[in-house]
């Protein structure tokens, strides 16, 4: 009579011959957009009079700004 773990072992090692060692990563989703590098500097501006009183109502066309010897766009 042979015992049930004779029968057993060389049936388990079919089975587990027939498995991938390790399962395959799942495929890459694929993504769109793209990366933008934006530099934003914010500069606080307070203008007063020779009285050193604030001076309201200016607008970004009152103002340049410059960098390096060269004038840069202002946004706001």
């Amino acid at each position: 009579m042979t015992s049930p773990c004779r029968t057993l072992l060389p049936l388990a090692g079919m089975l587990l011959a027939g498995m991938p060692a390790t399962a395959a990563p799942p495929p890459a989703t694929p993504s769109f957009g793209e990366s933008v590098e934006v530099h934003v500097v914010n500069v606080d501006v307070y203008v007063t009079d020779r009285d050193g009183h604030r001076v309201t109502g200016l607008r970004k066309d009152d103002f340049t700004v410059t960098e390096d010897g060269k004038t840069v766009g202002l946004t706001n």
